[in-house]
C-alpha cells in the first residue's frame, strides 16, 4: 500500500512512515518528520534543553545554571571551560547511576574517563598509582 506524504508530497510506499501503535501511519514520510524534528529542535533548542535535564536529572535549566555558575563555567575536575565536544557547547551532568544524586558538570573528557572506570573509585586509585610509578 502507499500513502502521499502531507509535506513532500511523494507518494510513498507505507514502511516510508512511522506507524502508530493505533495502526494507522502519520501524515508526514520519515524523511520529513526527521526534518520537522531537527527544525523544531533548532528553533526550540532551549525549550528541548529544559525538557531532556528535566527527563534525565529532575534538573531545571535553572538549576543547571546555577551549578554552572557555582563551577565557575568550568570542568569540576579539569577546569577547564570548554566543554570538548565541537557539537555542544554544554557540560555533561554527571549522576551517581545507582542514587541518581547529581555531582557536577564535566567536559567530554572528564565525563568519558570516569565513564570508563566505571566510576569505580578503587580503578581511579589504581590508575593515580600507576601515573605516580
Amino acid at each position: 500500500m502507499r500513502k502521499v506524504c502531507k509535506t513532500c508530497k511523494k507518494n510513498r510506499l507505507l514502511k516510508f512512515f512511522y506507524q502508530y501503535p493505533s495502526g494507522f501511519y502519520r501524515v508526514h514520510c520519515i524523511d520529513c518528520s526527521k526534518s520537522i524534528r531537527n527544525q523544531y529542535n533548532k528553533n526550540n533548542s532551549d525549550k528541548v534543553r529544559s525538557y531532556k535535564l528535566h527527563q534525565r536529572y529532575g534538573l531545571t535549566l535553572y538549576e543547571y545554571n546555577q551549578l554552572l555558575n557555582k563551577q565557575k563555567g568550568r570542568c569540576k575536575i579539569c577546569k577547564s571551560l570548554h566543554t570538548g565536544r565541537k557539537t555542544s557547547s554544554h557540560f555533561h551532568v554527571d549522576h551517581c547511576h545507582t542514587t541518581g544524586k547529581i555531582r557536577g558538570l564535566l567536559c567530554h573528557k572528564c565525563n568519558s574517563a570516569l565513564g570508563k572506570f566505571n566510576d569505580d573509585v578503587q580503578i581511579l586509585k589504581n590508575a593515580i598509582k600507576y601515573l605516580k610509578e
